[in-house]
This record gives structure tokens, C-alpha cells and sequence, in this order.
């Protein structure tokens, strides 16, 4: 049994959500698209989004493999945007995901490429930004 982008996009959407510290921080804000610009001005900060990327093609009936951005923002400071990205990476580091039920397939999370940092003018905060590799199947 192999899994849908979707269900990987979930698992790793729900294990954010329900990391206690990471939800003090963020509140219910761990999104799976990134925002329009005329949401920016309104949306409350800090928060996490997970942008799925073009996944390579290896995969076999049993495994398959797809590559996350993960994005912490923040509109007040650049160290409160890493200070969230460092409990993404505390949370989801070589992280077995899996769904509640005994059938449900498995992922191991790990990081492929460590936070890159910059402000984003659109969205009129800061971030920190890293590719992640979701990669499991039953």
C-alpha cells in the first residue's frame, strides 16, 4: 500500500499541529498552501505552512518518497521565526509518522536542506524555510 501526496501532506501537517509547543507558538496557523497576498496584512503570526515540491519519480510499489518546503514565519523578528523553525526541526528529525490505525502506512521525516532565512516582501515577514523528504509506505 503506497500513500498520496495528500496523506503525507496530513501526517506531517498533524504532527506539527499537535507538537504542544509548537502550538503555543502558532495556535491552529500550520497551513498546507502558502498565502495570497491579500490575506498577508490579516493573517496573525507567527505560523508554519508546508509547501509540497516537485518529488523525484523513485518509488516502488511499497515505498515512495516526496519533498517538503517547510516555512516558519514571523512579522515580528527574524529569531522568532528561527526560534519556530527549530521546534518544526526538534519535532519532525528522522520523525516516524504514521495514522492512528495498525494497517496505516509509515514515514520517516528527515531534513535534506538545512534553514535558509530571508524576509518575503509579499507576505511582509520573516521565514526560515527548509526541504524536508517524507519517505515510508506500509
Amino acid at each position: 500500500m503506497s500513500y498520496s501526496t495528500a496523506q503525507a501532506v496530513e501526517l506531517v501537517r498533524r504532527a506539527l499541529f499537535e507538537t504542544p509547543a509548537i502550538q503555543s507558538m502558532v495556535d491552529d496557523r500550520v497551513y498546507t498552501r502558502h498565502l495570497r497576498d491579500e490575506d498577508a496584512s490579516t493573517v496573525k503570526m507567527p505560523l508554519v505552512v508546508t509547501a509540497v515540491r516537485t518529488s523525484p519519480a523513485s518509488f516502488s510499489s511499497r515505498w515512495r518518497r516526496r519533498e517538503f518546503h517547510i516555512y516558519a514565519y514571523s512579522n515580528s523578528s527574524q529569531d522568532e521565526a528561527r526560534q519556530l523553525y527549530a521546534l518544526v526541526q526538534e519535532r519532525l528529525s528522522y520523525a516516524c509518522l504514521h495514522e492512528p490505525h495498525p494497517s496505516a502506512f509509515r514515514v520517516v521525516c528527515t531534513e535534506i536542506d538545512d534553514g535558509m532565512q530571508d524576509w518575503n516582501p509579499q507576505v511582509r515577514a520573516w521565514f526560515v524555510r527548509g526541504v524536508w523528504r517524507v519517505q515510508g509506505g506500509d
